[in-house]
C-alpha cells in the first residue's frame, strides 16, 4: 500500500510555540534596550554634574586664592553661605578730587565695581589703603595729563581719597557670595554679586552645600586670622529625566588654600 507524502509546513502548535518564544525574546530585548537607555541617561547626567562641579571649583578657587582671611576677605555667613572678596580689575589713578572723594582711573582692565560692597586697594603716600566703593558715577573728572576723561571713576568712602597721588596703582576688589539658591524648583549651588545670581551646580541633595574654615592644623576655626584653608562639600544629584528612575548622588569635598595670608 502506497503512502502519500505529508505536505511540508508547520503545525498550528509549532507556530504557537514559535510565536510565544519570539514574544519572550522581543520583551527581553526591549527590557535590555530600556535599561541601556536609562543607564546612558544616568551616565550623561553624572558626567554633566562632574563638569559643572569642576567649573564651580575653578571659580571658587580663583576667588579664594586671592583673598586675605585676616583682612575680612572671607566671611562665613552660614554653614552654606560664604562671602569672598577678591581682585576684579586693575588701573592707575589719573585724577583725584578730595572734596568729592573721587578717584579717576585710566588704563583699567578687568571687572569694574558696580555698587557698595565692592572696594578698591590703592597706594597712598602712607602705604596701601583699602577703601569702600560708594558708587561708580559717570566720569566727570579730567586726567591730570590732559582733558581725557578717566576710564573709570570711583566715589570712595569719606576722606579716603586724601594723600592718593596721581599715578598710584589701584586694584578693584569684588565681593561675591557662594550659597544655595532655588533654580528650576530645586536647590543649586550659586554665586551672587551686584551683577545678580548665577546658578553654578545642581541640583543639590539635602544639606548639599557645606563650608568649613580650617586652621593650619586642619581644625575648624572661627578666628579669621587663623584661617588657612576653606573646605567645601557638595552633594550633587543626577538630573531628573524620564529615563532615570533612581537619582544617584555624587559628593565632592575640596580644600582651597588661601595664597594671601
Amino acid at each position: 500500500m502506497m503512502h502519500r507524502p505529508q505536505p511540508a509546513g508547520f503545525t498550528i502548535v509549532e507556530l504557537i510555540v514559535v510565536v510565544v518564544i519570539a514574544g519572550f525574546i522581543a520583551v527581553a530585548l526591549h527590557q535590555v534596550h530600556v535599561q541601556h537607555r536609562r543607564f546612558s541617561s544616568w551616565q550623561e547626567s553624572r558626567a554633566s554634574a562632574h563638569d559643572a562641579m569642576r567649573v564651580a571649583s575653578s571659580l571658587l578657587a580663583g576667588d579664594l586664592r586671592e583673598a586675605v582671611p585676616s583682612d575680612g576677605d572671607i566671611v562665613l555667613e552660614d554653614t552654606d553661605s560664604l562671602r569672598v572678596r577678591s581682585p576684579g580689575g586693575f588701573g592707575f589713578v589719573c585724577a583725584v578730587d578730595e572734596d568729592l572723594d573721587r578717584l579717576g582711573l585710566n588704563r583699567f582692565v578687568g571687572a569694574t565695581p558696580l555698587d557698595a560692597g565692592d572696594s578698591v586697594l590703592v597706594y597712598a603716600t602712607t602705604g596701601w589703603r583699602l577703601t569702600g566703593v560708594v558708587a561708580t558715577p559717570t566720569p566727570s573728572l579730567s586726567c591730570s595729563h590732559g582733558t581725557v576723561s578717566p576710564a573709570l571713576e570711583l566715589e570712595v568712602t569719606a576722606s579716603n581719597s586724601a594723600d592718593v597721588p596721581v599715578g598710584a596703582p589701584a586694584r578693584v576688589i569684588r565681593s561675591r557670595t557662594y550659597h544655595v539658591t532655588s533654580h528650576q524648583g530645586e536647590s543649586w549651588f550659586a554665586r551672587s554679586s551686584v551683577d545678580g545670581t548665577e546658578p553654578l551646580v545642581g541640583p543639590l541633595g539635602v544639606d548639599g552645600l557645606q563650608f568649613r574654615l580650617l586652621d593650619e592644623a586642619g581644625q575648624e576655626t572661627a578666628t579669621l586670622a587663623d584661617v588657612r584653608s576653606v573646605e567645601v562639600r557638595l552633594i550633587v544629584l543626577a538630573r531628573r529625566t524620564s529615563d532615570v528612575v533612581s537619582r544617584g548622588a555624587d559628593t565632592l569635598t575640596a580644600l582651597f588654600q588661601s595664597r594671601n595670608r
